[in-house]
């Protein structure tokens, strides 16, 4: 039988916060599913015992994206009308916050998606980008976020992605010509070319200055502006094309409920990489996440030094 509802954690070798998504998960009134990349023996038997008690289905998956993976889930695993993604660093601690997203999606049509936006901006130094040059597409809040599943797939079905992904816009008839303009700013979107870092870093950061400007009407236009290059995270793509090829709306969950969600961001990144920095990083995170658990009475997952769960 198909599910109205469903949601969804993804996994990715952090089994703590993990716990706590799942644990939170539980409370809400609809089936729960783990996504668990590539988990350790460990990770497998610890959340084996937590399903027992909390009920949620679990499968293993490879290591890829967070778009790669959901691209896949959404095209071969999930069957209900609407799915719930919470991030696995990530808690819902008012089932409300779930239901305002369903009830503007059930019975309206028009509606591809429920949930907050990250707005629409202009990318500088702090995010790696070239200031005045990198353009942000607007995109859903993807921590905690409902999708209508069919629309998702007709995304899908026309070519498009949640991965994320960089559009060289300084022709717009012409992705690989634009892509080559772009290596002139030689930044974290753009691919790193040996000959230009041979260059004096004073020609180099001259290059970067380049903009193009009277070129302008040559880019395409994104939000009302004419970016040199779009950055396209996570959820942008697909967004876009729901909103302006098919006319599709997302619809904003009440604000006042945006409190109910705690979001440990970068965990995820920082287990992967390394990179994590402020509540991204693990240890900054552990205490809370552990008093967090034992407010639903759930055990955290066993450190090397602790017994294994009996």
């Amino acid at each position: 039988m198909r599910d109205a509802e469903c949601a969804v954690v993804v996994n990715v070798r952090t089994d703590l916060v993990a716990t706590l998504a799942l644990a939170s998960a539980a409370t809400l009134d609809t089936p729960v599913l783990l996504v668990n990349c590539e988990p350790t023996e460990a990770s497998r038997s610890h959340f084996a015992h937590l399903q027992a008690r909390l009920g949620f289905r679990s499968i293993d998956a490879p290591i890829r994206s967070h778009g790669e993976t959901l691209d896949r889930l959404f095209r071969t695993t999930l069957s209900a009308d609407r799915v719930f993604l919470l991030d696995s660093d990530a808690e819902v601690r008012d089932a409300a916050v779930v239901e305002d997203m369903c009830d503007r999606i059930v019975g309206h049509p028009k509606v591809y998606g429920a949930g907050w936006l990250v707005d629409a901006q202009w990318l500088d130094e702090r995010r790696g980008a070239t200031r005045g040059a990198a353009w942000h597409a607007e995109r859903p809040w993807m921590p905690c976020v409902m999708f209508r599943t069919d629309a998702i797939r007709a995304a899908l079905e026309a070519g498009h992605s949640f991965a994320a992904d960089v559009v060289y816009n300084d022709l717009w008839f012409s992705r690989r010509m634009s892509a080559v303009l772009a290596r002139r700013f030689q930044d974290s979107y753009v691919a790193e070319t040996p000959v230009l870092q041979r260059l004096p870093r004073r020609m180099r950061e001259g290059l970067r200055r380049v903009r193009l400007s009277r070129l302008a009407f040559l880019r395409a236009d994104f939000d009302g502006v004419r970016p040199n290059y779009v950055m396209f995270d996570t959820g942008a793509d697909i967004h876009r094309w729901c909103r302006r090829e098919q006319g599709l709306e997302y619809a904003i969950a009440d604000r006042a409920l945006a409190h109910h969600v705690s979001h440990y961001d970068g965990v995820t990144r920082a287990a992967l990489h390394g990179d994590g920095h402020g509540l991204g990083d693990l240890a900054n995170v552990d205490t809370e996440v552990r008093e967090r658990l034992a407010r639903y009475g759930i055990d955290p997952p066993a450190t090397p030094a602790d017994p294994p769960p009996s």
